[in-house]
Order: C-alpha cells, then structure tokens, then sequence
C-alpha cells in the first residue's frame, strides 16, 4: 500500500513492522479474543491497551500479545467503556487478524470517542501467524467516524480494508489516497465481516422502523465504489442489539450474538430456507438474562460447535456452544478475571500460509576454489545457514549442506541444498637431465586426463630441448577439476664456475666452484669440483667435464685477476726521543690509512712516554690492503753532556753507567765509536750503522771515560762515568 500524507486531504498510510525473525506464532484452528485492557489502569473512555489472546479450543491460553500502545506512529489503543468496539475479524484469506482502535499513545487524558479524527485518527489494525513481529497499521484515518465509535474492521487481504461504526456508514480503504463511503444509509454499524465472498455488516439504528435492526448486506460482493444499498437480509428483532454474527459457507445459517442482558440475549440461531432467514432459536450464554458480544462457529462436525464471548460488565466469559437445539447448555473456557479487562469480539486465529521456498544455486559441484551463489526464492526475507547473504557469491572449503529459512509474513519454511566441492587432484611429474641432443621422458600422475604445454594429451611425454626448458602439464580428475605442475629438463652442456671473487689481491685465495658434470679436471690438475687459487699475477683456469652418460667433454673456463698489496711506509720525524717531546709518523704507500687504535688518518702526531711500536693498516684505491709498523725509542735524556753537543743526534744511558751502557742514534749510518780512558789511550773501537748498540762496562775500571763518535760528516765526544 502507498504511503501517504496530506495535512489537508484524507490521508491514509500502510506501515508494516518487522521486529525480528524470532516470534511467538498464532496456531490455526484456535480462538483468538480481543481485550480492552490490560489491567494497569481503570477502564474509561480514554484510550486502553489492547491485548489479543489465543486459547485452545478447549480453553488453554496458548498466546498473549499485547498491541503496541507507546508510540505516535505504531500505536493502537481502544476505549474502556465502549462495549460495542474491539469486533475482532479475519480476513477473508484466513492469513490476518483485523481489529479497529485508535492512534494514540499511551497515558492519555482525552476522551478518545468524542475526540475529532484529526486529533486522534480512528485506525485499522492487522496482525498475521507470526503474532506481535507481523503487527502494522493498515490505515489511518483523519475524518471518517470523527467524533464517534470505529467498531469493527474486516479485510480480503492486506491490502483491501472496510470498516464500520456508529456513523458515515460503512467505508471502504484500499490503495488510494482517499477512503471511499460505500453507503452511508444505514448508521449505527457494529459488526463487519465477509462471508462467502459477501460484504455483512450488522447494525441497530437508532431511529426507523424495528425491521431497520440486524444484519445488512451492503451491495454486491466487496464492493469498493460508492452508493451501494445496505439491504438488511436477517431481522434480529425491535429490540435486539445485534453485534457480531457468523455465517456457514452453504450460507443456510448464521449465528448473531444479541448483546441484550435479558431473558431474549444471546446467541441467535437464523436458518434459510428459499431466501427467507427465519429465527430458529436463541443460544443462552449459561447466565441468566446475559447476552452475547462476538461469536464464530465451526461447521466442520455433525452439529455445529460455537465460541462466543459474553456481555457481563465484569469478569465477562469466552464460552462454547455444541449446538444440539435450544436446549444446548454453554462451557465457559476462559473468563476475564483480571481487573480492568474486558473480553469483547472473537475470531479463529489466522493460518500461517508458509511460502514454497526454491533453492537454486549456480552450481551444486564445483572445484576447490570456486565461487558459489545461493538464490532462494518465494519467501519475503530469507535467513542462510553459515552467515550466508542471498544471491551473494562466497567460496565453500568443503562439501556442505546449507540450510535456508524463508519468513512471509512471519511464517517460516526451510529447504536444503547440498554444495558439493572436488578437491584439486595433486599432480606429480618429474624433472630430469638430459645430454644435448638425447630425449628424456616426463611423466605425470595424480589426475584422470592430461594437457601438456606441448600439445600432448598423453601421461608421459618424450623431449629432446636444446637448451634448459619447462614443460607445464595441467591434470584434470573425474570431477572436471584442474591442477597443474611445472617440470624442468636441465641439458647438459658446458659445466658451470662459480667464483666467490674474480679479483682478489695479491696474496688472497679465490674458491672456483663447478657443477653441471659428473667428472672435473681442472688445470691446475685439480680433481674436485672446488679449488682455492692463490695467484700472483692475472691467470687463466680451465675445466674440462664429464657429465655421467653423456658422450664427449665439455670444458669451460674463468678468469682471476690480481690486484697489487700496496706497500706501506712510515716516515717518522724521528725515531729517536727524548721523554716529553713529540714525534710525527706520516705513512706513504696507500690511499687510506687506520692506526692501532682504530684512529683514521695518515699523518699521526704523539708523545710516548716509553718506548712503542705503531702500526697502521693502509688500503688502496683497487681496494687492496697491507700494514707496516715503526718503534719509536724513547729515553729519559739523563746524564753528563757537552753543552755544544747536539743532543738528539745520540743519546747514553744511563750515565753514570755501573755494568752497561746503552747509545741510541736517530739516524742510520755508518759510524766508529771509540772508547778512551782519562789517559787518552783507546779500550774499545766498534764500526756499526745499528741505531741502537749495548756496550758491556764489566770490564771496565771506574772512572771517567770518552766517548769518540765519528761519521762520514763529523766527529764528535761524548764522556761517561764509570761506577
């Protein structure tokens, strides 16, 4: 139904409400009631809840829903002290529930009666199997019936509404925008219904002539265009209250509920016989003087069973009829005990047409890896196992079973389908080494059929490549799924070398490494497929090879090259010092230097406090490296000098000496020392270019002595003192 809105126009509004997929459902074949009242407050003419509750034919409430009373949209209510409202009917499909209220949330204050429509809409409600999840509003309606009573409702569908009340007549509501009034001739309307596809409505006017009282047809059919004449086919009486009433299909009889609380009240029995409806007898309700409200029959047995709800004010009753004649005695199944409830109208409970669900999938056997969709069709909503959605593609691992669940209207019906998945057949073939110019055969197993890269459809395969190759085989199993492997066939040819370095530094190794044959020779007369070579210039080495099974030699060959070490060079300033002074080293020879101690640089200035070694590590620019190391002498510089002598060319000690004297020169030459007592004569005479030279005093006497240095260039003195 279309949704309108129209502040000015007639408007009416279809809202159907889904809560959820869990509910408690309706059963076919039950009586459903309809409460005024929930017992939380007093009724009044102000709006109450609405409580529609199931029971079994023998009296066992079986379901209670109460009708959404909290909100200004999805609201129902109904007035307390109206007994004429609340005429429970079900729609002529048999799927719904379909009652008359008012839009209005509760607690409220006003008079919901008196209340203009457009302050309070007068509304139609439905309700299908799945109970309070499948209640909507059916219409909304902001003229009709303002100011009075909306009593009884009944519908084709949900699609197709007509209501009655206590004045405009009876209206009709479908998908237009504006209600129709079909016949507005005959007023104070109770009771709606269809029966054997015909529109009744009973009603008791308040003026006109006694036959103006009962039972109506209202056109041809279920009429929805206006003028339709309201003929009254059954006359309860001057002074009957007709409300509900219930026809069988031969439609031969009807049963009316007479809600007069007198000796003449309660359930009228009408037979027809050649289009004429005669009263047959009246039903007591099993209560003196107490009639009855809503009544429903079931014709399924030898003698008619009805349900009927009484007209007591309070703790009024749902009973039940086996109608044996007019002696029939009533069982009271159910009462409204409840303070502040009413029972009023009645109805079978509606049947939950479930929906032919269909499950297709587009495929049920795919391969691992594959994608699959479920499509289900027939329901309205739909619920996959597995988290699954509708039409959406996923990939299943494993063979499964799914189960859908479909929900129309809140009926539910579920199927299964079986997704069968192949597992990929697990392909195996062979790689090989061939000789040039030799076939090899690769075989493959593990699946039904095979495809070769080649074109070959057969398991095995010969091939003769030149060079190395790879062939690609695809297997297929019995399901129709594919695999497939890549297998190589190496040719033997010219065996491999692998160098770690193909230039090294002079003096360093390179490891050759060879594969590819069986045999190896190498030239250097190695046997082994690795050898280490150490050369000392740029050299050439061949491999001869043999690969097993394979005819002639194959050889190969690389080169090493070699890279010069670079000859390291420290020049120092001197190599000689006294204790405190400073000297420089500058290392030559190199592109970059690092001196013991990881100090980076070339030149290196320092001050030793004892006689030290240094070394330095130099590499250059082919990235070739060496190390050199110079002694620096350092000494105390004490003693008996000469004041004109130059005291960094040598220096004595200790001196005064007792068993050894040392001499430490700062240059490397040639040189004579002599030794000379105070007499002048000479004890000792040595020739060396040694920087540093012991002399041995045991021998000598104590005194003073003289020492005669002489070079190519100079001659100088030098004296000691003997202890």
């Amino acid at each position: 139904m279309k949704i309108y809105n129209n502040k000015i126009k007639i408007s009416v509004c279809l809202l159907l409400l889904i809560v959820s997929n869990s509910y408690s459902q309706f059963s076919s074949g039950n009586i459903t009631v309809f409460q005024a009242g929930d017992g939380s407050g007093n009724l009044s003419n102000t709006g109450n809840p609405i409580v529609l509750k199931e029971f079994s034919t023998s009296g066992v409430l079986t379901y209670s829903m109460t009708v959404p009373n909290t909100s200004t949209v999805n609201s129902l209510v109904v007035s307390g002290s109206a007994t004429s409202e609340g005429l429970l009917s079900r729609s002529n499909n048999g799927l719904y529930l379909v009652f008359t209220g008012y839009s209005q949330s509760l607690p409220n204050l006003i008079n919901v009666t008196s209340a203009s429509g457009t302050l309070i809409p007068r509304s139609i409600g439905i309700v299908g199997a799945a109970g309070l999840s499948s209640f909507s509003i059916a219409s909304t309606n902001t003229l009709f019936f303002s100011g009075s009573n909306i009593r009884g409702a009944t519908a084709t569908d949900n699609s197709n509404f007509w209501a009655s009340g206590s004045s405009q007549g009876t209206n009709y509501y479908g998908t237009a925008a504006t209600p129709t009034t079909i016949q507005n001739t005959k007023l104070n309307l109770r009771a709606i219904n269809i029966f054997n596809n015909q529109l009744y409505a009973s009603s008791q006017v308040a003026s006109g002539t006694p036959t103006d009282i009962g039972v109506y047809a209202i056109g041809t059919g279920t009429s929805t265009s206006a003028g339709q004449t309201a003929s009254c086919v059954i006359i309860t009486g001057p002074s009957s209250q007709p409300a509900q009433f219930y026809f069988n299909s031969a439609n031969n009889i009807c049963y009316v509920a007479d809600m007069r609380n007198s000796s003449l009240g309660g359930i009228q029995k009408w037979v027809n016989a050649s289009n004429t409806w005669t009263l047959a007898y009246t039903l007591s309700t099993g209560s003196a003087a107490i009639g009855a409200t809503g009544v429903v029959a079931d014709f399924s047995g030898l003698n008619p069973i009805i349900y009927a709800t009484t007209n007591e004010s309070i703790s009024n009753r749902l009973i039940s009829i086996l109608d044996q004649g007019a002696i029939s005695s009533a069982t009271t199944l159910a009462t409204a005990s409840t303070a502040n409830t009413i029972f009023r109208g009645l109805a079978f409970s509606p049947t939950c047409n479930a929906p032919t669900l269909t499950i297709s999938a587009t495929s049920t056997s795919i391969c691992s890896g594959q994608s699959v969709a479920l499509n289900a069709s027939g329901a309205s909503s739909y619920t996959i196992s597995s988290g699954l959605q509708n039409g959406a593609t996923f990939n299943p691992s494993v063979t499964t079973v799914y189960t859908v669940t479909g929900n129309s209207n809140g009926c539910i019906t579920s199927n299964t389908i079986l997704i069968t998945v192949n597992q990929l057949p697990v392909i195996i073939s062979n790689s090989i080494t061939i000789c040039l110019g030799q076939q090899g055969v690769l075989l493959a197993s593990g699946a039904n059929s095979y495809s070769w890269s080649t074109g070959s459809s057969s398991s095995t395969i010969s091939v003769s490549p030149a060079v190395n190759t790879s062939y690609t085989v695809i297997g297929t199993s019995l399901a129709g799924c594919q695999n497939s492997i890549v297998t190589q066939v190496a040719v033997a040819s010219s065996p491999s070398i692998t160098v770690n370095s193909i230039t090294i530094c002079s003096g360093k190794s390179a490891t050759l490494i060879a594969g590819g044959v069986s045999t190896y020779t190498w030239s250097n007369g190695a046997l082994t497929n690795s050898i280490i070579v150490t050369p000392t210039i740029n050299k050439t080495y061949s491999l001869a090879g043999n690969l097993s099974g394979c005819p002639g030699l194959a050889s190969n060959t690389v080169n090493v090259n070699v890279n010069p070490t670079p000859s390291i060079t420290i020049i120092p300033s001197a190599s000689l010092i006294c204790r405190g002074n400073s000297v420089s080293l500058t290392p030559i020879g190199a592109l970059t230097y690092t001196w013991t101690g990881n100090i980076s640089g070339g030149l290196l200035v320092l001050s030793p406090t004892v006689t030290s070694t240094y070394s330095v590590f130099g590499t250059s620019s082919l990235n070739c490296s060496s190390n050199s190391q110079i002694t620096i002498i350092v000494s105390p510089c004490t003693g008996i000098e000469f004041d004109n002598e130059p005291i960094n060319d040598v220096i004595i000690y200790p001196n005064p000496a007792k068993e050894k004297i040392e001499l430490f020169f700062n240059d490397i030459v040639i040189r004579e020392i002599q030794i000379k007592n105070s007499l002048g004569q000479n004890i000792y005479s040595l020739k060396t270019n040694e920087n540093k030279i012991t002399i041995d005093l045991n021998e000598f006497k104590r005194g003073l002595y003289f020492i005669q240095i002489i070079t190519p260039k100079e001659k100088f003195n030098k004296k000691i003192i003997v202890q």
